[in-house]
């Protein structure tokens, strides 16, 4: 938890992007603060623990870290997965979240495209724009019970999903994709029917 006798509190912004020789990094548990980009395509890094003490995660914290395969979140303290936190972690297969996390940021995870399945915890209630547009082995999803909203685009591309549970009473709003992008805008109706509420169209 020291780093030359000094305890981390934050890592600062751009701390560890493009670094392409580490492929761990363990966060103590003193962080509170993880800065945006603070690993930005840190391309050897193959898994990540956030610690139990992170409120605040940045933008694009782990952009482009290609070799990046799981994200553990031992936190109960952060409420927002921020933009593009995950933004082309094209070996992602595996994320855990916790309760606690509220909403993911637009692009959050945009362009996963080893990711198979996710589970929203309870507590979460928004999915913001484009969340997991283009994650191409997307197959299952389990939307959590206290999900009220769903940005445009959130799944688009994610041709290979197959199962969606939504425990939500009232099924989320989705909100349309108004644009030229027909087949986007099916699969988010495809998507639609699957959770049973055609209503939102």
């Amino acid at each position: 938890e020291k780093l030359r006798s000094y305890t981390v509190y934050r890592i600062g912004k751009n701390a560890f992007s493009y670094n392409d020789v580490q492929k761990e990094i363990i966060i103590p548990d003193t962080v509170t603060e993880i800065g945006d980009y603070a690993f930005t395509k840190a391309t050897k890094l193959t898994t990540v623990a956030i610690p139990k003490n992170v409120q605040i995660l940045g933008a694009q914290a782990f952009s482009s870290c290609t070799a990046l395969e799981s994200v553990i979140f031992n936190t109960t303290s952060l409420s927002l997965i921020p933009r593009s936190a995950f933004y082309g972690c094209t070996s992602l297969h595996s994320v855990t979240l916790l309760e606690g996390i509220t909403s993911i940021g637009y692009s959050a995870f945009y362009g996963c495209t080893s990711l198979t399945s996710v589970r929203l915890p309870e507590g979460m209630t928004t999915l913001e724009d484009s969340v997991f547009q283009k994650c191409t082995s997307l197959f299952s999803i389990v939307l959590s019970s206290s999900i009220t909203s769903i940005g445009c685009r959130a799944f688009s591309g994610c041709a290979q999903l197959a199962e969606v549970t939504c425990y939500a009473t009232v099924p989320p709003v989705l909100e349309l994709f108004d644009g030229d992008h027909a087949k986007c805008k099916a699969l988010d109706q495809k998507i639609a029917e699957k959770m049973g509420y055609k209503s939102c169209f």
